[in-house]
């Protein structure tokens, strides 16, 4: 007798069960009673011995340790440096204070707020914690990913390193701290850190012109830049809204080509700004070779006078769609 009070069983079945139990738990219980797979107290232990410390702990301690990790897991060639880039943008979340017995700590308010620790608190101490957070709940909250060029198989290039709850564009210090964290991880480590890109908004502008004079200037090895698709948002204003006269090189961009290629008004009048796959649609491929091949059908229409200048406006058109989005990377520009 071994003494084992739980049944051996393959790993494979306990984990397809843990996988069930993170979308239904009443689908877990099924799967295991059909499969002689692990309890649910079981599972809740399992879970509770593997649970990383919360990613809301997002110091720079905190986000060195996270990235060593992330490196460690994807270098597979020791003689070959791991390259990573980082990327920082805020999303939406519903405003909730919560307390977490995962975690043992009030979440949801702003930082420096964010995490609040209830460990040895009596309820009436609790209660008064929860009432403080309430006063401060956090609107969106900022994530950092480490993204990489090269992973090993069945290892995702993207993780997520850091998050901090904040109230809505505020002004802080966590783009440098994560820039910081991610230089000192590069230098300790066999990595390469290449850039991080942020959504371009006003409050980072400056955080992204110092990493790009220290990146001239030779004082750093890694460029800050904005994301590629908050550009193009931008572009839309001037080519689409008319906010000003949009220009490459000596051409003067033509938006009426998107009315003639039969552009979708969901792209030429967008409701919401800030969504990347209407970025992405009107720079599709096929978007830009319909535009590019009736611009250059109406052109034939023109006398030669101005038909070549017609003919140029089409092509300035198409490259600035093309370069001014990540499709263009696909593009031979």
């Amino acid at each position: 007798v071994s003494g084992r009070k739980n049944v051996q069983r393959e790993e494979k079945v306990t984990n397809f069960i843990r996988l069930i139990g993170t979308h239904s738990k009443a689908a877990a219980q099924v799967a295991s009673a059909n499969l002689a797979g692990p309890s649910h107290r079981w599972v809740q232990e399992l879970n509770a011995k593997e649970r990383s410390p919360c990613v809301f702990l997002s110091e720079l301690d905190d986000i060195v340790d996270r990235m060593k990790i992330a490196i460690n897991v994807r270098t597979y060639d020791t003689n070959r440096p791991v390259s990573f880039s980082v990327a920082i943008d805020a999303t939406k979340v519903a405003q909730a204070i919560e307390l977490s017995s995962a975690y043992k700590a009030i979440l949801g308010a702003e930082h420096p707020n964010h995490v609040i620790d209830v460990s040895g608190l009596s309820k009436e101490e609790i209660k008064l914690q929860m009432d403080k957070a309430t006063k401060a709940k956090a609107s969106e909250i900022k994530v950092v990913i480490m993204s990489f060029q090269d992973a090993p198989a069945g290892v995702t290039p993207n993780v997520i390193v850091a998050a901090r709850p904040q109230s809505n564009n505020e002004v802080s210090d966590f783009v440098p701290l994560v820039e910081s964290a991610a230089t000192h991880v590069a230098e300790k480590m066999n990595a390469r850190f290449l850039n991080w890109a942020v959504d371009g908004v006003s409050i980072e502008s400056n955080d992204v012109r110092r990493s790009i004079c220290d990146f001239l200037s030779g004082v750093t090895g890694h460029l800050g830049c904005t994301d590629v698709n908050h550009d193009i948002k931008s572009w839309r204003y001037q080519i689409i809204g008319g906010s000003c006269v949009s220009l490459l090189g000596h051409f003067v961009l033509d938006s009426d080509l998107l009315r003639v290629a039969g552009v979708s008004n969901d792209l030429l009048r967008y409701k919401d700004f800030a969504s990347d796959l209407l970025v992405l649609k009107l720079a599709s491929s096929l978007l830009l070779r319909s535009t590019a091949c009736r611009g250059e059908v109406e052109a034939s229409d023109w006398g030669s006078s101005k038909n070549e200048t017609r003919k140029n406006g089409v092509r300035a058109l198409f490259t600035s769609m093309c370069t001014n989005s990540s499709v263009g990377a696909h593009w031979n520009l």
